[in-house]
């Protein structure tokens, strides 16, 4: 008897199938002979696609990362070019020395790639795939999709979990699980605790789902054994299967994105364009940080409008539905920060007889000015002809002509001048008048001056007639509010007339 126990190994959860790439669970071993006629058979639990290439291989594992020498055997299955119907049983049956007959399906292909012939007869089989249908030379490098373990070892089976990976990684036993194969999961021995047993096949239901099936199949009380004779692990030998196959599923394309402006200005906004096709996915998952990490939005459809503050990363793929998030479309969006366009004035007020005022500009020359109608300012200088502007407050804004034009906004007022009229209530008044006091009906509070001869208080603006010198003066009134300012009125003194006369005696 051979040193044979019978392991199967499975990927117990629904897989969802990709015209691009198997996965695990989406075939599962229903039989093994090492006696005599040997081989083995599975059953498919998804459409395989035309031309699909599976590698079967009794290479043992003794590492997450190795195998043991590549003496032992690796075959190549090739799919004939029609596919396989999900729901169909093939058996490899070695009816001659090193030559395997295929059953259940037409058209397929199988040839020794590596090592010794006699695939079925060492301690395993495991089906995988790899990116370039070309012989793995690592595990890592493989997509394991089912396997079969025949190899009895006290070390590595356990009665409660039924396959003890880490006490397999210390010993020289070949056991170990195959890397996206989960060991207390998909490893079942159909004897814990021994003896070895040389031929096994599954005797449980063949109808059901996908997942239903992998449920049954894995479970060891199932399944019947012997050392001797072989069983029947053809198509023939089981009942005629009935799984509930899902539809084919197309994952979505690996998007291509490119962006209508790139690099944008800060504050600005661009359009992402998404080439690629969803398949059988719902949607575009559009996300930051890095794929699948911060979602910022969905579409269905090939544009999505972003407003990055600062330079942006964007990671796209398609999702929902049947498939599986795979690898992101990506694309990084630049932004450049907007122009300095800091300006000021000296003052933030002026009066209407002040000198004009010119900016002093911080940030990028060459922009230009603006403001509300009634301020007489230059577009290009932005200076500002106060005794041309009407009084009141205006906003003066400065805009860039850079790559990435700006704007800022400064408050100017202009003030009108002080209102500085008065009067008095005569033009002329006799050296023996009352001294007469002026009227203000401007601003008050100013002073009062005028030429030598006239005798004028400065806070009154009141002309002591009897002291002043007869004559034509201009009084002058001088306001002291924010925008001082000067009116004039003309007062004149005279003397008495001359009364003399006499009599001749």
């Amino acid at each position: 008897m051979k040193k044979l126990v019978g392991l199967i190994v499975l990927f117990c959860s629904l897989s969802t199938f990709s015209n691009a790439q198997l996965a695990a669970g989406d075939i599962a071993f229903i039989g093994m002979n090492t006696d005599a006629i040997e081989g083995y058979s599975i059953i498919t639990l998804t459409d395989i696609p035309g031309s699909e290439v599976i590698f079967f291989s009794d290479r043992g594992i003794i590492s997450s990362g190795a195998y043991i020498a590549g003496t032992e055997g690796t075959y190549k299955f090739t799919a004939p070019a029609s596919g396989i119907s999900c729901g169909t049983i093939i058996s490899f049956t070695e009816d001659s020395p090193d030559v395997y007959t295929i059953t259940g399906v037409s058209g397929a292909t199988m040839v020794l790639e590596a090592g010794l012939a006699n695939l079925g007869t060492g301690d395993q089989v495991y089906a995988y795939t790899t990116p370039t249908d070309v012989i793995s030379a690592v595990p890592s490098d493989a997509t394991f999709l089912a396997g079969i373990m025949c190899d009895y070892d006290a070390v590595c089976v356990d009665a409660t979990t039924k396959w003890t990976q880490s006490a397999c990684v210390s010993s020289t036993s070949e056991c170990i699980v195959p890397p996206g194969l989960a060991n207390t999961i998909s490893c079942l021995s159909m004897t814990p605790a021994g003896p070895e047993i040389d031929n096994m096949r599954y005797t449980g239901t063949l109808t059901g789902t996908p997942t239903a099936l992998r449920a049954s199949i894995n479970n060891y009380i199932n399944w019947e054994t012997n050392n001797s004779p072989t069983y029947m692990i053809t198509p023939a030998g089981y009942a005629s299967p009935s799984v509930t196959c899902v539809a084919a599923c197309t994952d979505p394309d690996i998007p291509t994105v490119t962006a209508t402006t790139n690099p944008i200005c800060n504050g600005g906004s661009t359009t992402l364009n998404i080439s690629g096709s969803l398949n059988d996915a719902t949607q575009w998952h559009i996300y930051t940080g890095s794929c699948g990490v911060t979602s910022i939005g969905t579409t269905a459809g090939s544009t999505f409008t972003v407003s990055p503050t600062s330079t942006t990363s964007y990671f796209i793929r398609g999702e929902g539905g049947c498939t599986t998030p795979g690898i992101c479309g990506a694309i990084s969006i630049t932004v450049n920060p907007a122009d300095d366009a800091s300006f000021s004035y000296s003052y933030a007020a002026y009066c209407n007889a002040d000198p004009d005022p010119t900016p002093t500009i911080f940030g990028l020359l060459g922009g230009t000015f603006s403001s509300g109608a009634g301020l007489s300012i230059n577009a290009v200088s932005g200076a500002i002809d106060v005794s041309a502007s009407t009084p009141g407050t205006y906003t003066v804004t400065y805009t860039t002509a850079g790559t990435c034009p700006n704007s800022s906004s400064v408050t100017a007022t202009i003030d009108a001048l002080d209102d500085a009229s008065f009067s008095y209530s005569a033009s002329a008044y006799c050296v023996d008048a009352t001294d007469p006091t002026p009227t203000i009906t401007g601003l008050a509070g100013g002073a009062f001056s005028s030429t030598a001869g006239l005798s004028l208080n400065a806070g009154s603006g009141a002309v002591d007639v009897s002291a002043s010198t007869p004559g034509t003066y201009t009084v002058t009134y001088t306001t002291a509010g924010s925008c001082p300012n000067s009116s004039n009125v003309t007062a004149t003194i005279y003397a008495l007339d001359d009364a003399s006369f006499s009599y001749s005696a």
